[in-house]
């Protein structure tokens, strides 16, 4: 196998290559966090979106109307995912090759439509409606009565 076509195979491995999980631990009965974590170019972009999407919904299976972010945070990375090795006229040579990784991490904070928010003196409260969320990105669920 000559090295275009073994670079060409590591690339659609590290393209194809790759996940995305959510893990939810509940706090309290109106709080939950959601960890996020990706790996692979298909689906770094996607840590964001799939930590408001299980947010929303996080909200909705629970009974709440809205809910809003206590602490949020973002990280991007690498990992190893292998390595391609030549030899030629007497001398070797290895590429490492990597997958990009991603992740989020949130804490949800979860409301009734009534219920009054507690915030710091002068804070304007960014609240979010979970089925503005969902049919933003595109799962639209207006079936679901709460």
């Amino acid at each position: 196998m000559n090295i275009k076509t073994m670079s060409a195979v590591a690339l659609i491995a590290i393209v194809l290559a790759g996940c995305i999980t959510t893990q939810e631990m509940p706090l309290a009965p109106n709080v939950v966090r959601i960890d996020t974590q990706a790996g692979g170019f298909l689906f770094t972009g996607q840590t964001v979106p799939t930590t408001m999407r299980a947010a929303a919904k996080a909200t909705l299976d629970r009974g709440y109307t809205h809910f809003k972010f206590a602490e949020a945070g973002v990280a991007q990375g690498s990992v190893v995912t292998g390595a391609m090795g030549s030899y030629n006229s007497g001398l070797a040579t290895t590429n490492v090759v990597r997958a990009p990784t991603a992740s989020a991490v949130a804490t949800v904070v979860m409301f009734h439509a009534n219920e009054p928010v507690s915030l710091p003196p002068k804070t304007e409260p960014l609240l979010w409606c979970p089925w503005e969320v969902l049919r933003w990105l595109g799962n639209d669920i207006r079936t679901r009565s709460v």
